[in-house]
């Protein structure tokens, strides 16, 4: 039997455009989008997902979201994870561009009263760090990776947390890569399931200052409150190597 394949899509690690390879390679009834968070025990897609019938979900191959690690305690059959990391600060960056983007703010189909209120408070990066949902914005991976419990909006995690993230990634994920490395990392993945060369193109991708251009006060003040992510961040760059060599990624 196929093991369920869940992609855990950390922000702005290029999963939108990893979501667009995977999702040809699964019938639409194999497959199920999960969105949402922080507050993951109220998410729509959990909801739905726990209401599908034993059979629905044995049938389920891919599931796809920004949910939390522990999902697989809601499926009747083997799984495994896949996820990508990113470098925190410049995660953080890309998903402030992200947030603020005119363009997605329109697809939403928020008023115009309700972006003039949205552009407000992202006014600045610097802004938007001090008074951003911290959820987002401090240990943001560590946060989804390290377990359910954790989503909340106003919980704090720790160093448990972080020993947590990085147990599950060595014990639950066959495949872990770094954005930063998005094209080996698919090659990888094309070793791992025995896939066809893969062709893509780009999602979600909103152009944004680099890390060299941000002052750097507001650097420091990422990695303050990105402590615990820069540090499996750090851990899984180490591990991924294993992936590169396994399969001569080079």
């Amino acid at each position: 039997m196929q093991k369920t394949l869940l992609f855990l899509h950390i922000p702005k690690t290029a999963g939108g455009t990893l979501h667009g390879i995977l999702k040809k390679r699964f019938k639409e009834d194999e497959r199920m989008a999960i969105a949402s968070y922080p507050n993951i025990s109220k998410c729509k897609g959990i909801l739905k997902l726990e209401k599908l019938s034993y059979d629905e979900r044995k049938k389920l191959n891919y599931i796809f979201g920004h949910y939390a690690f522990g999902i697989h305690e809601l499926l009747p059959k083997e799984f495994t994870y896949i996820t990508f990391l990113r470098n925190p600060v410049e995660r953080i960056i890309s998903l402030y561009y992200y947030l603020k983007n005119p363009a997605r703010l329109k697809k939403k189909k928020y008023t115009i009263k309700e972006i003039e209120n949205i552009m407000e408070r992202m006014k600045t990066l610097e802004k938007f760090i001090e008074e951003g949902p911290k959820n987002k914005l401090s240990n943001g991976m560590t946060r989804l990776l390290c377990g359910n419990e954790k989503i909340q909006r106003d919980s704090s995690v720790n160093k448990q947390d972080l020993e947590k993230a990085k147990k599950h990634l060595m014990e639950y994920f066959c495949f872990f890569g770094i954005t930063e490395e998005f094209d080996k990392g698919l090659s990888i993945l094309e070793n791992i399931f025995g896939w066809e060369p893969i062709e893509y193109k780009n999602k979600h991708v909103v152009k944004h200052p680099s890390v060299a251009e941000i002052p750097e006060e507001i650097i420091r003040k990422i990695e303050e409150m990105n402590e615990l992510d820069i540090e499996l961040y750090q851990f899984a760059k180490e591990k991924y190597i294993h992936f590169k060599n396994k399969y001569g990624i080079l």
